[in-house]
């Protein structure tokens, strides 16, 4: 009597939004890497478009790592391009070609694994799910934090961050044909970005940033401007927001941390409903709740934060992948 072979369960993993906090990423699938977990599928939501979309290329893991650790101030800084515009402060022209560096011109059909990534329409609401064409074009628009970068358009759409509608896009790994599917969620819980957020307290008093009156007297400022000086202001802005704290340190506000944190309480809410609703077998959740969202110099410490989060499921994925 012959013997069927059991069919082989395929994984997918959704790489959730999280701005600098999404680099953890990187340590979560160099976990995998070592333990010889490869997955067959991969989705992206904001930072976890651009991890993806490197991960799928076939670049290593380990040599990603090594180059965004090596990133000093004036490098990480130069990245964020200041723009003179009304939908957003960063043009995001700098980080397209520093994508181009690691990925050159492939499209979804160049990647060594079914890859896809999330946006949504800015002007619909909708999910966009993108898994053909340039894959620059589509990482750049799913990293597009509203109010921050300015909107990509494809395809007759204005496309902003994946995390607005799917910040872990679980139910799209499903779609793709996993078996098996692994979340990722990033984004911290409301009530500590809530505490992380808390400008000063006075005679017993807690006084809370209010983000929209503060986000409008900024852009009201700033269109007054010139727009040369309206540039080296920006500059200003970014460069006091990529910092480079020391673990426990009180994190200071900006403008980028009021928008970011805004942006975030919002996804975290949303994700949490999403996955009630969409049910992933495993569940990574990195706990980055004292780095601001612009840390990117604080890059090693959230890579080996992402690293030991993976660690600690490993087994149980071990043990449903022998199944």
């Amino acid at each position: 009597m012959a013997f069927l072979k059991k069919k082989k369960s395929k994984l997918g993993i959704a790489l959730g939004s999280g701005a600098a906090k999404g680099l953890s990423h990187i340590g979560i699938l160099l976990a995998l890497e070592e333990k010889g977990i490869s997955p067959d599928y991969v989705c992206g939501s904001s930072m976890g478009a651009l991890v993806g979309a490197i991960y799928c290329s076939g670049l290593p893991m380990k040599d990603f790592a090594d180059l965004i650790t090596s990133l000093n101030r004036r490098e990480m800084l130069g990245l964020f391009t200041p723009t003179f515009s009304k939908s957003g402060l960063v043009n995001g022209d700098n980080i397209e070609k520093f994508l181009f560096y690691l990925l050159g011109d492939r499209t979804f059909s160049d990647l060594e694994r079914p890859f896809t990534v999330v946006a949504t329409d800015v002007f619909t609401g909708e999910e966009v799910v993108i898994s053909k064409g340039p894959l620059i074009k589509a990482v750049r628009a799913s990293i597009s934090i509203p109010g921050i970068f300015v909107p990509v358009k494809m395809d007759g759409r204005s496309l902003i961050d994946g995390g607005i509608t799917d910040p872990v896009p679980v139910s799209v790994i499903k779609a793709m044909g996993a078996d098996i599917s692994i979340g990722v969620k990033i984004t911290t819980e409301v009530k500590k970005i809530v505490n992380q957020v808390k400008v000063s307290e006075t005679k017993g008093r807690k006084i809370l940033v209010d983000y929209g009156k503060i986000r409008d007297k900024v852009m009201t400022f700033l269109d007054k401007m010139p727009k040369d000086e309206v540039k080296v202001k920006l500059k200003d802005i970014i460069d006091i927001t990529i910092e480079n704290k020391k673990e426990g340190e009180k994190e200071s506000l900006n403008m980028f941390d009021v928008i970011l944190n805004s942006v975030y309480i919002m996804q975290d809410t949303i994700a949490l409903l999403r996955l009630k609703q969409d049910k992933p077998d495993f569940v990574i959740t990195p706990d980055i709740s004292n780095i601001s969202p612009m840390g990117y110099l604080r890059s090693k410490e959230i890579i080996k934060i992402g690293c030991d989060s993976a660690e600690a499921v490993l087994p149980e994925i071990e043990k449903r992948l022998k199944g």
